[in-house]
């Protein structure tokens, strides 16, 4: 059982990229091209009314011409429930559900409580017990989350992770929704991004929205991101770099490396981009010097 988290701006239907999965590994059909092995899903619906989710989950089976049986897929509605990480593990073991493949909980920050989303020892103490449905049920767990808006280090709605700043380093892997260049608005069109730590890099690729679904689109380069400026294209991912500094400070050297392996950035470009990200305010220094984001 591992953890990954799903990161993309609000309104980038991130949530229907996850009900997807879901579905595809209920079915066990592909998914973003790719093989999905069949297995019993749990749906931890914590926002949307019973009727919207079943809305959804009939929408995207529909379009893809799937068939789930009944207890392939379970859906726990708790909207308005007070629920903890703790109990979605007990309540798997007390239903005697052994063949759980995926668990999705959508919003994650809803199991929160009385505790603060940017705490790092709370959202810490949260997805340690997360980690703990994964390791005991053998189910792989994800969870969507949100970027935070209005960071100075773009004039569209910055993308870095909110919360706490643990997102992306506690997650075994995460992928990360960036918009591509063709991206317009009822048009969604993203690069997906991956940082694995259990297996080898994987291929960023393109997606493009056509509702209820996204459909890969072989034909865009991924590299090709949506602009910043006119005239400045960005090749790498500012999204993503930042959000290898969500899980705390880091050196220069630590934050190099990771962006090289998330994204084989080189060195010089790593270089140019924080000092872009220094003079924007996007990222500060501790007092030993590391980088870091700035206090929200």
């Amino acid at each position: 059982g591992e953890v990954s988290v799903f990161s993309g701006e609000t309104k980038s239907c991130k949530s229907w990229f996850a009900l997807d999965l879901g579905l595809s590994v209920a079915c066990g059909s592909p998914w973003m091209e790719r093989q999905c092995h069949r297995g019993r899903v749990i749906l931890v619906n914590l926002e949307l009314p019973e009727w919207a989710i079943k809305k959804r989950l009939l929408e995207i089976a529909a379009k893809r011409g799937l068939n789930p049986t009944p207890d392939s897929i379970l859906v726990w509605n708790l909207k308005g429930r007070t629920v903890y990480a703790h109990r979605i593990r007990e309540h798997i073991q007390n239903a005697n559900l052994s063949d759980v493949a995926l668990v999705i909980v959508d919003p994650v920050y809803r199991l929160l409580g009385d505790a603060d989303e940017n705490s790092a020892r709370d959202i810490n103490a949260l997805l340690g017990q997360i980690a703990g449905v994964a390791v005991d049920t053998g189910a792989h767990v994800i969870l969507p989350a949100h970027f935070a808006k209005g960071s100075p280090a773009a004039k569209d709605p910055q993308d870095r992770a909110s919360g706490s700043g643990v997102f992306a380093r506690f997650p075994d892997s995460l992928l990360v929704m960036t918009k591509h260049e063709n991206h317009e608005e009822g048009n969604g069109v993203y690069t997906v991004q991956s940082v694995l730590r259990t297996f080898p890099p994987a291929p960023s690729f393109v997606v493009r929205w056509r509702h209820p679904v996204f459909e890969v689109d072989s034909a865009l380069d991924p590299s090709r991101l949506k602009q910043r400026k006119p005239g400045m294209q960005e090749q790498y991912s500012r999204e993503l770099l930042l959000a290898l500094l969500d899980g705390g400070p880091l050196t220069n050297k630590e934050w190099g490396m990771a962006a090289d392996e998330a994204m084989r950035m080189p060195r010089k470009t790593f270089f140019d981009y924080v000092r872009r990200l220094e003079q924007s305010g996007a990222v500060g220094r501790t007092g030993d010097g590391k980088y870091c984001l700035p206090t929200r």
